[in-house]
């Protein structure tokens, strides 16, 4: 048995509550007995603390079957797909059998990370451990404070629900998806409410360059069809080749270049600008305006790759 802070105990014992908690622990002759209760025995048995996962996607659970997608593109889109289709009651469900999972492999607290709400209802339901942050997203500057609003909307529901061992926490999605001025909104309301904070930081390099591609396409459709753009697009496929045979390279000379995240915010005079959450990059070398503020992203790396 190992306990935390002290050594491994031989002939190790626990007292299980009728709630199904521990109410003892530690070496089988100090451990009590209490009339009628059940006794059982695992000689080969190892007994530790339960194990934490740190970032989970409960109400994703059971897509892993359904996703046979080698690439990242294909699968990520997939994905994307199937959880559209998925009904409330189907996120529940996939929430509730998550938790299970992770119980069945000796996991009693996570971290989870969604937008439906479904994994803090499993949680409390099934009195599961951990931490639900709720997602938000948001990449356009000037829609920033609809969307805070919104999603407050949805987090104050959730948060009179949260108690207990579950606790809920907010998650800017991602410096590619969450705009500077909402992530300043986010992060400084969560300070203020004392409140968890996740985003997802460290993305392989093939989510960056799917996001990078993403979101120049979003902009070519709502903007103007210019061959930069598609130039632009054609170096970007030609990086994920060139970052399949030579990646370090490429890594150190696109944190040197971009210092950071990357998001693609407007066309200015037919020309385009690169705004990264440090500052812009191109033919407009003033501060941006909406950049994220570099206290908020420490470590915050990206790639954009262009002519």
């Amino acid at each position: 048995m190992f306990l935390p802070g002290s050594a491994p105990i031989r002939d190790g014992a626990l007292l299980i509550g009728e709630d199904g908690r521990i109410t003892d622990a530690g070496a089988d002759h100090r451990v009590g007995r209490p009339e009628g209760v059940s006794e059982e025995r695992f000689p080969a048995g190892l007994v530790l603390p339960g194990l934490i996962n740190t970032h989970t996607h409960l109400e994703l659970t059971g897509f892993d079957a359904a996703l046979p997608e080698a690439d990242f593109t294909g699968w990520i889109r997939h994905l994307m797909a199937l959880k559209a289709a998925r009904t409330p009651g189907q996120m529940l469900a996939a929430a509730r059998q998550g938790i299970r999972d992770c119980w069945a492999a000796g996991v009693t607290t996570v971290a989870d990370t969604g937008d439906s709400g479904a994994a803090l209802h499993a949680m409390l339901e099934l009195g599961a451990s951990g931490v639900a942050y709720q997602e938000v997203f948001g990449p356009h500057p000037e829609q920033a404070a609809l969307r805070f609003a919104e999603f407050r909307g949805r987090f104050d529901r959730l948060r009179a629900l949260a108690t207990g061992r579950v606790v809920i926490g907010v998650s800017p999605h991602a410096p590619y998806s969450v705009s500077g001025p909402l992530y300043a909104l986010v992060a400084e309301w969560a300070r203020q409410e004392r409140l968890p904070l996740a985003v997802h930081i460290a993305e392989s390099l093939e989510r960056l360059t799917y996001d990078s591609d993403a979101l120049i396409r979003a902009v070519q459709t709502r903007y103007v069809d210019s061959p930069q753009i598609s130039r632009i697009l054609d170096r970007i496929d030609h990086t994920t080749e060139v970052v399949a045979r030579d990646a370090e390279p490429l890594l150190r000379d696109a944190r040197e270049a971009l210092k950071g995240a990357y998001a693609l915010t407007e066309f200015v005079a037919g020309s385009m600008r690169v705004t990264t959450p440090f500052g812009s990059l191109g033919s407009h070398a003033e501060p941006a305006p909406n950049a994220i503020p570099p206290s908020l992203l420490a470590g915050a790396t990206g790639i954009f790759a262009t002519t």
